[in-house]
């Protein structure tokens, strides 16, 4: 009787440490905002002005914050960095590489991930052969990732969730443009097992309703964490940030569009925390990892006149949105096919 009961609790409390961890992990950048410096201070010290600026070291442990902006050239067009943060180590490091997804003899999307991953983290659907769709593609983590064994249980009762990564790649995939990428009818899986159950006219009419669903595909279906999806197109005023929850959107705020000529509008910028939430703010950025206002201020230092892929690499280059827990800085173009990925030694 006494196994019986232990296995239980033992069980619960495996829940309750695990529920109260973060799985998604990288800690602060030890950028102090006063100091405009990076630092290897207690981040609490941060508000007090009292760090010693030092040179950033690597330092060990888990990662997977990153930095993802979209803006609007001076042409229209839109430019589209990221850095990834997961910390990895060298030798882990030397395995990321840039993969060419081909079907039928063409490039259909690019993107820099570690071999073996079968996710994308970042990427950009080349426009078709008659020069037109395309877009890019990010996806950082929403505050940590949210409690691991959660994540896990959801995936295994609900079933049919994909990971943010996975969920990318399917929308690289599947959609040939902007418009496309956010939007997306209700998957073919689904689909299918419903019409196996129904007669062909009822069939007819579900793949009828579903196609004219038109549901979001990168704001719309069960992932297996939170995160944030980073969209941008080829033309004027396409680029979102799209906020997620597990099961839904955050509601009311999932769409975080370009807003020309909104001050500040020309571009939208993720880092690892909602972007209505102010620094220290719940939800917000900590003062130890406040890469968002640092990386506004470099933005606003080019400005919309003049960001281009070389500006953008500089942008998201500097400190602290490139920091000792950076892996590789990636930068698109989708109108023209551009892609730059650096992977740091």
């Amino acid at each position: 009787m006494l196994p019986l009961l232990v296995l239980p609790l033992l069980v619960l409390l495996l829940l309750i440490l695990l529920l109260v961890t973060d799985w998604n992990n990288t800690g602060p950048t030890g950028y102090c905002p006063s100091s405009k410096k990076p630092s290897c201070c207690n981040p609490a010290d941060c508000d007090t002005a009292t760090c010693v600026p030092t040179p950033p070291q690597k330092e060990d442990g888990p990662g997977g914050l990153c930095t993802s902006v979209v803006a609007q050239q001076a042409d229209g067009s839109i430019v589209h960095g990221r850095n990834l943060d997961w910390n990895l180590n060298p030798s882990e490091r030397k395995l990321v590489i840039n993969v060419n997804y081909v079907q039928k003899g063409r490039i259909v999307y690019t993107s820099t991930q570690p071999i073996g991953f079968v996710g994308v983290l970042n990427g950009i659907r080349h426009p078709d052969a008659s020069g037109t769709g395309g877009w890019s593609f990010s996806m950082n983590a929403r505050q940590h990732g949210g409690p691991l064994l959660a994540n896990v249980l959801d995936a295994l009762l609900h079933g049919g969730e994909a990971t943010p990564a996975q969920h990318g790649r399917r929308a690289l995939h599947s959609a040939a443009t902007f418009d496309a990428g956010v939007e997306y009818v209700l998957s073919s899986s689904l689909s299918s097992s419903l019409s196996s159950s129904l007669s062909s006219s009822l069939s007819s009419l579900l793949s009828s309703l579903l196609t004219s669903a038109r549901r979001r595909y990168l704001a719309g279906g069960d992932l297996v964490n939170e995160c944030y999806f980073i969209v941008g197109g080829v033309a004027k005023g396409e680029g979102v940030i799209v906020t997620r929850d597990r099961d839904s959107n955050a509601t009311g705020r999932n769409l975080w569009r370009l807003d020309l000529p909104a001050k500040g509008g020309w571009y939208r910028l993720q880092t690892n925390y909602d972007h209505w939430a102010g620094v220290g703010a719940k939800g917000g950025p900590p003062r130890s990892d406040d890469r968002r206002t640092p990386g506004d201020a470099h933005m606003s230092a080019v400005g919309a006149a003049k960001i281009d892929g070389a500006s953008m690499f500089e942008v998201v280059t500097e400190w602290p949105t490139k920091n000792h827990h950076t892996d590789f800085t990636a930068v698109m173009v989708a109108k023209t096919g551009y892609y730059k990925a650096v992977r740091w030694e």
